[in-house]
């Protein structure tokens, strides 16, 4: 086997990767990179007939299990990995050579997706070897320190968190009607004869309303936007794989993918970007973060063994992660070409720059495929760039202290 500055940022355009390079003086030097990215495109983690229940028609099939990455997702996610080599060789990080050294890629053991979405992303960079991880199908807890025990939600602090953001996130201007726009047109999707009469599907996306349960223990969100995300994400990835535009949406979706994922966005900004949520399942992965940019060792429980000469650091894993670190960092994206803010490939890179003077900054920048270049396997030339740090860049402190402070200390052992 083998801080960001204190207000949230929404960014609506990307940058060429020409203009970055462009952007960094001459007398800086780029040190480390830490990256976070999600794994490739799959089918839907559950079986066809148990979503069922929510559209007329059957779902369509896959070529590989539910939730597997499928060979198109591993020649997307091997693009976005010849992209990364590509822009870290003109930053002046990596050598340029086949399978440029100090690079180390951890993924989530849990997942077939993220393992070979790992050495999926190694191929992009030219090299032979296997992506690090635990044994497989063990939870790792870099990940998802709740599922491996680590760091469990208190159910009653998370439901009062999220009964106090839904609110928050669904009124402000402009979101309530995108909101129940966007749950009419994939209802519509869903039953194109309609919904709640005799013998139809129940509405179970355009009627009801969203609340915050308890159940078995486990705190969540229970009703429209609960069961949209992740139907909404379904469509997204049939579109993503490349399937013909008659069966992404049974031919009803394709050119409303970024009108319904309105409803899976809003489900990640609403629960797992929340600050309480985001701490207890992101904690672990943040810390790594600081003390990778800080170059000192993790020595938590559940920590990567990361090589102290490690250049490019990458974490492969999941859109829960990405949701989590914007939680932690107060940030919002947009991709432009893309209507998924954590679609699958997206990677969030927080770059440790050396002045002239001697100061350390951190530039975090979000790389992401659009939808077309992941249907059509295009070779990304100039990768989208969105600079959350402004061009100069945040102090090192500002950065690992605004993550530190968001980190739950008793999730470290």
């Amino acid at each position: 086997m083998k801080s960001l500055r204190a207000a949230a940022l929404l960014f609506a355009c990307a940058l060429p990767v020409h203009s970055a390079v462009a952007q960094t003086n001459g007398a800086e030097r780029l040190e480390r990179v830490v990256i976070v990215e999600r794994h490739g495109v799959r089918p839907p983690t559950k079986a066809p007939e148990a979503i069922a229940k929510f559209a007329e028609q059957p779902w369509p099939q896959w070529s590989v299990k539910p939730g597997e990455l499928t060979a198109h997702g591993a020649e997307a996610i091997a693009l976005m990995g010849a992209a990364l080599k590509r822009v870290y060789m003109e930053k002046g990080l990596l050598a340029a050579t086949p399978c440029p050294k100090n690079v180390f890629v951890w993924s989530d053991s849990a997942d077939q997706r993220t393992r070979a979405s790992g050495d999926a992303v190694l191929k992009g960079f030219g090299c032979e070897a296997q992506s690090h991880h635990l044994e497989p199908g063990i939870d790792d807890p870099l990940f998802d320190p709740i599922a491996a025990g680590i760091c469990p939600v208190d159910p009653e602090k998370g439901k009062a968190a999220l009964q106090a953001r839904l609110p928050i996130i669904l009124d402000k201007p402009g979101v309530r009607a995108s909101y129940l726009k966007a749950r009419a047109t994939m209802q519509a999707i869903l039953t194109p004869n309609g919904c709640g009469k005799e013998g139809q599907r129940a509405c179970l996306i355009s009627e009801g309303e969203d609340k915050v349960v308890i159940r078995k223990g486990e705190v969540r969100l229970d009703g429209p936007l609960d069961n949209a995300s992740g139907l909404t994400e379904n469509l997204l990835l049939e579109y993503s794989e490349g399937k013909p535009l008659s069966v992404v949406g049974w031919g009803r979706a394709g050119d409303k993918l970024s009108e319904v994922l309105t409803l899976h966005n809003l489900y990640a900004d609403i629960f797992r970007s929340a600050p309480y949520m985001a701490s207890r399942r992101g904690s672990l992965l943040a810390q790594q973060v600081v003390d990778i940019l800080e170059g000192q060792p993790s020595h938590f429980k559940g920590a990567a063994p990361v090589p102290m000469d490690a250049k490019l650091v990458l974490f492969l894993g999941h859109d829960t992660n990405l949701s989590n670190m914007a939680g932690f960092l107060n940030a919002t994206w947009s991709l432009a070409g893309q209507p998924d803010d954590t679609a699958p490939n997206t990677a969030i890179a927080f770059e440790r720059w050396r002045r002239a003077d001697g100061s350390a900054v951190v530039r975090v920048n979000v790389f992401f495929q659009s939808l077309d270049e992941t249907r059509k396997l295009t070779p990304i030339k100039t990768p989208r760039v969105l600079e959350l740090c402004g061009r100069e860049g945040c102090p090192l402190t500002e950065i690992t202290q605004k993550i530190s402070a968001n980190v739950s200390q008793d999730c470290l052992h």
